[in-house]
């Protein structure tokens, strides 16, 4: 949510969005006019999560993983990890929104339903989702129901330090 600021020692107005702060000037008006636009657009759902340099979400993960693989120099079972993380939300991405494929897509609302899809989608005990053989089977030893609050809140963690390191490339782009 953006909101207007005033930065006392200078008398000069900013708006506070994110964690982006932009400066308006002298004009408290001026202020609140553009963090109220701001608020609109994204109430209306015109402002994505990233908004640099526009990508493909499979190829923007793909170059995280290379990043992941020889700048970072993880455990092998973190790339892993990450690569698990990356198939799963795909995986829910083709499967719920087929329109997304831009990062400037994604909002807020996408990763609210991934959450909720974890918890409650069938898995196996390795993980992964159940097909529609194994459910005709039902073998109920090795089905549960949903992905723990644990696993999903790594998960998310990953794909948050994965989408800030788009934000950290855009922001060295732009110098």
């Amino acid at each position: 949510m953006a909101k207007p600021y005033l930065r006392r020692d200078t008398k000069t107005w900013y708006v506070l969005h994110g964690r982006e702060k932009i400066k308006v000037g002298k004009s408290e008006r001026a202020a609140k006019h553009l963090a109220d636009k701001i608020n609109l657009e994204v109430a209306e759902g015109r402002v994505g999560l990233y908004k640099g340099k526009d990508k493909e979400i499979e190829s923007f993960f793909q170059e995280v993983i290379d990043h992941k693989k020889n700048v970072s120099r993880l455990k092998p079972k973190s790339i892993i990890r990450y690569q698990a993380i990356i198939k799963n939300f795909l995986r829910y991405l083709h499967l719920k929104y087929p329109a997304v494929t831009r990062l400037s897509q994604l909002d807020q609302t996408v990763f609210e339903k991934y959450i909720h899809y974890r918890k409650t989608t069938a898995l196996n005990r390795n993980g992964s989702p159940v097909t529609q053989e194994q459910l005709k089977k039902r073998k109920d030893g090795n089905l549960r129901t949903g992905a723990r609050d644990k696993t999903i809140r790594i998960e998310i963690q990953g794909l948050k330090s994965m989408l800030n390191f788009a934000v950290r490339s855009r922001d060295k782009s732009k110098r």
